[in-house]
């Protein structure tokens, strides 16, 4: 189903649930066509952060926050 974006925003519940049925919707706009389609999951398609996706990546040293050389004249 190809359609020019003025009737695409008035028909738009109806395309919404043609996508969703898995029929293809095409959008003609000025820029060119685009595409109506369901997204299956957010952490896939857009890349989004998944939570705990790093874990044990990360090595934290045991002296981190040992004074440094260079700014003991700094301290008091």
């Amino acid at each position: 189903m190809q359609i020019d974006l003025v009737e695409a925003a008035r028909r738009l519940g109806e395309l919404v649930l043609a996508a969703q049925r898995g029929e293809p919707v095409l959008i003609a706009t000025p820029g060119g066509l685009m595409r109506l389609a369901p997204v299956t999951s957010p952490a896939v398609d857009e890349g989004a952060p998944v939570f705990g996706a790093l874990r044990g990546t990360v090595h934290m040293a045991d002296d981190f926050d040992a004074p440094l050389d260079d700014f003991a004249d700094y301290e008091r």
